[in-house]
C-alpha cells in the first residue's frame, strides 16, 4: 500500500457513514440501473442545491479536497480507478452518458416545477455554462 492509503481508506470509511454517505446508499439501488454508485448518489444530491457542487462534492467523496475541479488529475485518477465489488469500473462511457442526460433532464424538471418568475430567474441563471461545462467535462474525461 502506498504512502496515504490508509488515511483515505480511513476518511472513506468515515465517509461511508455519514448522513449524506447513509442517504448515497439508500438511494443507490434507485440509481444502480443507470450505472451510478453511492458515491455518484451523493454528488447529485449535493447538486441539487447547485449543480455546480457536482465535481467538488466528488472531490470530498474521493479525498482530494473540496477545491477539486474537472481538471483535478488526482480526482481524476482516483474516479478511473474506481470499481464496483466485483470489479466492474464505476464510471465509463455509458455512466458518462447517463450522467448528463440525467442532468438535462433534471433541469428541466426544475424549469418547469416552479411558477414563472422563478423559472424566469432560473432560466437566466441557465445562460452561465460554468456548471454544464464543468461536469460535463469531468465525465466526458473520465471516459
Amino acid at each position: 500500500m502506498r504512502p496515504g492509503e490508509d488515511a483515505k481508506l480511513a476518511h472513506a470509511a468515515q465517509l461511508e457513514h455519514s448522513y449524506m454517505g447513509r442517504a448515497g446508499k439508500m438511494i443507490e439501488p434507485a440509481l444502480e440501473p443507470l450505472g451510478f454508485d453511492w458515491k455518484i448518489g451523493v454528488g447529485i444530491l449535493g447538486s441539487f442545491a447547485a449543480r455546480e457542487t457536482f465535481v467538488p462534492t466528488l472531490g470530498v467523496i474521493y479525498a482530494v479536497g473540496d477545491d477539486a475541479d474537472e481538471e483535478s488529475v488526482g480526482l481524476l485518477e482516483s474516479i478511473r480507478r474506481d470499481t464496483w465489488p466485483d470489479g466492474r469500473r464505476v464510471f465509463t462511457p455509458l455512466v458518462a452518458f447517463s450522467l448528463l442526460v440525467f442532468y438535462v433532464l433534471a433541469l428541466q424538471w426544475h424549469v418547469h416545477a416552479g411558477d414563472a418568475e422563478a423559472r424566469d430567474e432560473h432560466l437566466a441563471l441557465a445562460d452561465r455554462p460554468s456548471s454544464w461545462r464543468s461536469s460535463s467535462s469531468l465525465t466526458l474525461r473520465v471516459s
